[in-house]
């Protein structure tokens, strides 16, 4: 009797297991979701800038911005062009905060971790895993 019940047990733990594709896909998907931490950082030090009203404020905010985008990786520059060349579409958009903008940058994240995972299984398809 003891047995049979081992089997089901052992049956159900394997079952349980990510099969295959799913661990070769978790492997070539690379999505940091510290962008939102890092738009938010940047809005606080512009805003800090801004306060201080000092005469090179605008060329302190510009070399402040250029600096953090080239801080950023590829797939966080995907999504920061996703969020904002949908600014475009809209009017008033500059005035927008990071709190405003960011059911737009959880969509651009699961947008890029889609098309990532797209891309990952078309990999793993063509190394044979299926």
């Amino acid at each position: 009797m003891n047995k049979l019940t081992i089997l089901p047990i052992i049956l159900l733990l394997v079952a349980c297991q990510p099969s295959e594709l799913e661990r070769c896909i978790e492997a070539n998907v690379s999505i940091n979701n510290d962008y939102l931490n890092k738009e938010i950082e940047v809005e606080k030090k512009v805003l800090d800038i801004r306060e201080r009203k000092q005469p090179d404020a605008n060329l302190a905010e510009t070399i402040l911005v250029s600096d953090w985008l080239d801080s950023l990786n590829t797939a966080e520059e995907n999504i920061y062009f996703c969020v904002h060349a949908s600014n475009y579409e809209l009017p008033n958009s500059e005035a927008q905060t990071v709190e405003d903008l960011k059911p737009r940058i959880n969509f651009c994240i699961e947008k890029l971790i889609l098309e990532q995972k797209n891309t990952a299984t078309s990999i793993c398809n063509a190394q044979g895993i299926y």
